[in-house]
């Protein structure tokens, strides 16, 4: 029976740390969209403003073409983020790990008691499940950066190999975050600018 009820809890920290990790993930991708899509629009707006000092290059055509496919990456790359909706996600994610850490503290209270019923176990699981099926589940990228966080407990998910793991997680992280961002904000600016000038 104590087992059972380790065995539940360890579930449940599992779970609540991944919610955590999914919380701040999901606030990174708010955090970082917003940036890309004032910076954006500031350059948009920025090239616009390139013929009022600059009269003595003739770069109407190209900066007028430049202009209408900035807006309309603008645009798109504006409704993408606006329908994915991350800050709710993230607040959602918070909102559930926070009910989780309830439970687990229920769990362990239960635990350091000493008389373990199985109803407790019971209202315990279908507490968990009942809090699992409000919310939608985090993405593996968390499950690993959990374990990451937490290599000597699992030290058989990060595998013989934790120099690999490590590599293949921030990996992951880097395309599943930041790389997107890194191409909005820098790429697509200098881009433009290299149209105009060239």
């Amino acid at each position: 029976m104590h087992e059972l009820l380790t065995n539940l809890t360890t579930k449940i920290w599992t779970t609540r740390g991944c919610r955590f990790i999914a919380a701040k993930r999901y606030e990174k991708h708010d955090r970082y969209s917003a940036i890309v899509i004032s910076a954006l629009s500031v350059f948009t707006i920025g090239i616009n403003l390139i013929p009022l000092f600059y009269t003595e290059y003739n770069y109407f055509n190209k900066i007028g073409l430049c202009t209408i496919i900035l807006s309309i990456i603008l645009l798109s790359v504006s409704q993408y983020i606006y329908a994915r909706d991350y800050k709710v996600k993230s607040l959602k994610y918070h909102a559930c790990a926070r009910e989780l850490s309830i439970l687990l503290d229920k769990g362990e209270l239960i635990k350091q008691r000493g008389n373990l019923r199985e109803e407790d176990i019971i209202a315990i699981s279908e507490k968990y499940n009942s809090i699992l099926d409000q919310y939608d589940n985090h993405k593996d990228i968390d499950l690993n950066n959990f374990y990451a966080q937490n290599k000597e407990t699992f030290i058989t998910k990060v595998g013989k190999c934790p120099f690999c793991f490590f590599i293949k997680l921030y990996w992951n992280k880097l395309c599943e975050i930041y790389f997107w961002y890194l191409i909005l904000g820098l790429v697509i600016p200098i881009l433009s600018v290299l149209f105009i000038i060239l």
